[in-house]
């Protein structure tokens, strides 16, 4: 009688089975539990690849709506709000009523509404649409040094710069389209000019690809909505590291 063989199993496929068996019901425990700081560790101790491309979509999926939200509306509102301004600047010296002029009073006004807007978010280390202009590295809480302040100072005019470069475009787009395709006065056409700047932005966003900030932010694991509204290096600070407390 011929004895009966077991086949050979091998410790390590039974651990990579586990893994991911484990790794899956962490990740679905965390979709519930996302402030859980331990859960969330121990997730990502053994996260597998197939959760990793899970993350990635949950991420890019909530950041385009950002996206899309906080680039259009605040894009509009720029050119909202730089046609008044350039209104009441040029109002009574720009009397045309022409595409170069509305050009130039939507322009002029964008560009001073948006440079002001930008640079006091380039020097608080945000750059908008940083990924289409250049590589961009979050700056780190340092304690106060010269090389900081010098930092802050950069950024600031970077940001003026690209700030009114942006504003010069809203104006650009509001004399190209044309207020009467825009059906629309001059403050109203800015308001669309500024959100199809912002929509052609998160286009080009697109078609350049690479890593961006869904990729750090996947690396954090699927967060809440509140967690993709702060800075990458924040969220890991609320969301992977404990918070001291205190024991007395």
């Amino acid at each position: 009688m011929m004895q009966q063989r077991w086949p050979a199993v091998d410790p390590r496929e039974m651990l990579d089975a586990w893994q991911a068996s484990e790794a899956e019901r962490l990740r679905e425990r965390l979709l519930g539990e996302m402030s859980n700081v331990e859960l969330r560790q121990r997730y990502l101790a053994i996260r597998g690849s197939v959760e990793r491309t899970q993350d990635l979509g949950h991420a890019r999926r909530r950041l385009r709506v950002l996206q899309i939200v906080r680039g259009v509306l605040g894009l509009a509102l720029v050119g909202f709000t730089g046609s008044m301004v350039g209104e009441w600047m040029l109002g009574a010296t720009v009397r045309a009523s022409g595409g170069f002029a509305i050009a130039v009073k939507v322009g002029t006004g964008s560009a001073l509404v948006a440079a002001t807007v930008f640079a006091v978010l380039g020097a608080l280390g945000h750059v908008v649409f940083a990924d289409v202009i250049g590589d961009f590295h979050e700056r780190r809480r340092m304690p106060f040094r010269w090389a900081t302040l010098m930092e802050v100072a950069i950024e600031f005019h970077g940001g003026a710069i690209w700030g009114a470069v942006c504003g010069l475009l809203i104006g650009a787009i509001t004399g190209a389209v044309g207020l009467q395709c825009l059906h629309a006065d001059a403050v109203l056409g800015g308001a669309i000019a500024g959100a199809i700047l912002a929509a052609l932005g998160i286009r080009l966003r697109a078609v350049k690809g690479g890593r961006s900030a869904e990729a750090d932010y996947a690396d954090l694991g699927p967060l809440p909505w509140r967690g993709y509204l702060t800075s990458s290096m924040k969220a890991r600070g609320n969301y992977l590291r404990k918070r001291r407390q205190c024991c007395e």
